[in-house]
């Protein structure tokens, strides 16, 4: 019995069995929340877009938009909206002579058979200066789960070029 008393060390004490089981577990469910949260910013959360009864993703509507845009004289440009896929507003990409580009995002709503004008008074206060290429990269408004409106900007792929 004495041998054993001289093989512990007295005055120590070490942490319960319990004690540590319970800080592990906590350890590694703290790990596995921030690896999920990590990877749902890979994964978008789906939006979908209700046209004429047919549900889809919202950015799978953007091939079949139907859109043309023309500059005007007093320096504003007009879009139509030639299709029936309704379009919540447009990003309008604009590059100068010196190689500088500037993006905006402006809500100009378009819808199907109907033409709006985008002018310096609603929304564009640069639209005087000179361009060497003019883009309208459409956005669409779609419902994500819970019917929770989010808008969705189509790629640079169907921007229309004026």
């Amino acid at each position: 019995m004495k041998n054993k008393k001289n093989n512990r060390k007295e005055g120590k004490k070490a942490i319960s069995p319990v004690i540590s089981t319970i800080i592990l577990i906590m350890i590694v469910i703290i790990i596995a929340v921030l690896i999920l949260l990590w990877f749902k910013v890979f994964f978008k959360e789906i939006v979908l877009k209700e046209v004429d009864g047919n549900s889809m993703r919202a950015e799978d509507f953007c091939k079949d938009l139907q859109l043309s845009a023309t500059s005007n004289p007093d320096g504003s440009f007009s879009v139509s909206n030639e299709g029936n896929i309704p379009v919540y507003g447009f990003v309008l990409k604009t590059s100068s002579f010196d190689g500088s580009s500037n993006t905006r995002e402006m809500n100009l709503s378009v819808n199907p058979g109907v033409s709006s004008t985008i002018t310096k008074e609603n929304g564009d206060p640069e639209l005087s200066t000179d361009y060497t290429n003019v883009e309208l990269i459409p956005i669409l408004l779609g419902k994500k789960k819970g019917d929770v409106l989010q808008t969705v900007t189509c790629s640079e792929s169907y921007a229309v070029r004026i």
